[in-house]
């Protein structure tokens, strides 16, 4: 009796440990920088489109020349610096990841 009562036991926690690595792996990612939203940012987009898309920036660096101007947005897993010119329309946008464990490797390398 008390045999059986472990192997129930037992596969209850295996299935209820699974259960939960499973939910954690494929949660969706509320992050929103990240690559995709990224790629969304087009040449021309308005600041104010690009901070509809990723919300308000961290302060933005001093102007490397009188033309532009760039803004950087921070998220869990990585930063996205876009750089304006004088009118604060986007000439180009970049995703760099900041993870670097072996765990984060692997969700990025398989999407998740």
């Amino acid at each position: 009796m008390k045999r059986k009562l472990a192997w129930v036991l037992m596969g209850f926690l295996t299935l209820t440990f699974g259960g939960g690595v499973a939910l954690y792996v494929t949660r969706p990612d509320s992050d929103v920088v990240n690559p995709a939203n990224c790629a969304r940012i087009k040449k021309g987009m308005t600041i104010d489109d690009v901070k509809g898309l990723l919300g308000e920036p961290e302060e933005p660096s001093p102007p490397g020349t009188l033309a532009s101007t760039v803004h950087y947005w921070t998220g869990k897993r990585g930063f996205i610096t876009v750089q304006f010119d004088f009118n604060l329309l986007a000439t180009r946008a970049f995703y760099s990841p900041n993870e670097t464990s072996l765990a984060a490797k692997l969700r990025m390398w398989l999407g998740w």
